[in-house]
């Protein structure tokens, strides 16, 4: 252990021949004949690990390590132009014919960038730079080529050893509290990703089987003889429900499907208006979940979703609602613009009356102050009725289902995790949180009920400017839109803390 020790210690004093050895091994692996013998890959993986040490500077030795491979690798090029044909028919070295046959099948299959691919395959890394250079391969790519698989190469080695050394600091951060929250977080975003993916791609094959099912329920349904005798005695009953069922109809399926989730959005806020001001069991679980998420805070995730948060302020929505009703005013989308403001303004009333009413105080948790009462979330409110109307509007106007699929569960995480923001910076409690989705649900189905209206009265007339200014136009928009939230989220004084 001395002798490692003290060999550890002279590349410390002279990493300059550390550098050099990992260009040599690097060259070696690659040079044709050596490189079957040199374990110049393993090699790396260990000065990774001792660049983790603070022995080398990992940046210079995966650039030294990238030289000498792709001096190897012309060294390879060059001997198989000047001598390629007859090493073929006789091998080299260790290298016999048959090596060659293997290198050469490779290359006819993935053309030149098999010198690429050729880089990650043992015996094959040597081989086909040396047959690139018998066939006269195009210089400028096999350079190409080559340079990229000496990057991927090089990365690949290093940093695994690097990251491997690291491996007990990265353990005792990961055992931390912070880690663990980091840790559930991860496996709630994997999870969502598995169910968006699954809906995503299965979704509608799935759809279609559910509704051909419902249809062939209801036919079962309708052709059976004592429910003819039953709809014929009550033909008004059963004509009303007919209309309220046509999907072709706004005042049919729609609007009652539009109905049934109104009047759930107002029966859920009236329960848990009825929680707070009672005092219901709801508290106690407010002020035991606002305790707990306030163990795992941390300054890095704090400052996270300090930007989260701001979406939901007043001066980013209302850069977004300018910038959004000047997009639908451009594209001819005007049926829209309404149904928007509506959604926005009364959930905002809506919030506002609400926290005159409860007078409910805010956490004592909070990282910082807040001028207005807790109940119920205005930034969870906002989330809902504006986010969700912009999904709404993305979703109506797009005929791809998968598209459709992303579009919803993008707008789901944003409203999701700007909700969970208001409790991470512990000045909302859940029950203020869920009354804001609530709360803004509840002018969502309002305004998309206002813009299906409309749509089924006046559609949407055909845009006929030219497609290319148009995109140009809504992407400055979209980007002037952008660079004005990052100028708040720089300018807002909310203090972050150590925590």
């Amino acid at each position: 252990m001395d002798y490692i020790q003290s060999f550890l210690n002279s590349i410390n004093d002279y990493n300059t021949f550390g550098y050099l050895i990992a260009l040599i091994v690097a060259l070696a692996e690659t040079a044709i004949g050596i490189g079957l013998l040199i374990p110049g890959s393993t090699i790396l993986l260990f000065m990774g690990g001792m660049a983790a040490e603070g022995y080398f500077n990992l940046f210079y030795l995966i650039i030294f390590a990238i030289a000498g491979a792709v001096l190897g690798d012309n060294f390879n090029y060059f001997i198989g132009e000047k001598y390629g044909t007859k090493i073929f028919e006789k091998g080299f070295w260790f290298v016999k014919p048959a090596h060659f046959k293997k290198g050469q099948k490779f290359f006819d299959e993935h053309g030149s960038m098999s010198v690429f691919i050729g880089r990650f395959i043992p015996s094959i890394k040597e081989i086909a730079p040396l047959i690139a250079g018998t066939f006269k391969m195009k210089r400028s790519s096999f350079m190409l080529w080559n340079f990229l698989g000496a990057i991927g190469w090089g990365i690949s080695w290093t940093l695994p050893g690097y990251f491997f050394s690291q491996s007990i600091d990265v353990a005792k951060i990961w055992l931390t509290r912070t880690g663990f929250f980091l840790a559930i977080i991860f496996v709630i975003f994997v999870i969502f990703y598995i169910i968006k993916t699954v809906a995503a791609n299965r979704g509608e094959s799935f759809l279609d089987l559910l509704i051909s099912f419902l249809k062939s329920t209801r036919q079962a349904i309708v052709d059976n003889p004592n429910i003819k005798k039953y709809v014929a005695k009550h033909k008004k009953f059963f004509s009303f429900l007919k209309r309220r069922f046509d999907k072709n109809n706004f005042y049919g399926l729609p609007l009652t499907l539009l109905t049934i989730a109104l009047i759930y959005a107002l029966g859920m806020f009236g329960g848990i208006v009825e929680d707070v001001i009672n005092s219901d069991s709801i508290v106690t679980a407010d002020i035991r979940l606002e305790n707990l998420i306030a163990v795992f805070r941390s300054a890095t995730l704090t400052k996270f979703f300090f930007w989260i948060t701001l979406l939901g302020k007043w001066e980013t929505i209302t850069i977004f609602t300018v910038s959004t009703i000047t997009i639908l005013w451009i594209k001819n989308k005007r049926n829209y613009i309404t149904p928007l403001l509506l959604s926005i303004i009364g959930s905002e009333i809506f919030t506002s009356l609400g926290k005159i009413i409860l007078h409910r105080s805010r956490p004592d948790t909070a990282l910082y102050i807040e001028n207005t009462f807790s109940f119920p979330s205005g930034h969870a409110t906002i989330a809902m009725s504006f986010y969700g109307f912009l999904t709404y509007l993305l979703i109506r106007n797009f005929s791809k289902w998968k598209r459709k699929t992303n579009i919803f569960f993008s707008g789901f995480a944003i409203i999701i995790l700007i909700g969970f923001s208001r409790l991470y910076l512990g000045v909302h409690y859940l029950s203020d949180v869920l009354g804001g989705y609530l709360s803004g649900a509840i002018w969502l189905i309002i305004a998309i009920s206002l813009s299906e209206y409309f749509m089924s009265k006046k559609p949407e007339i055909n845009y006929t400017k030219p497609v290319f200014k148009e995109k140009v136009i809504t992407s400055i928009i979209v980007i002037s839109a952008l660079i004005g939230y990052i100028i708040i989220g720089f300018n807002y004084s909310i203090p972050l803390g150590n925590n």
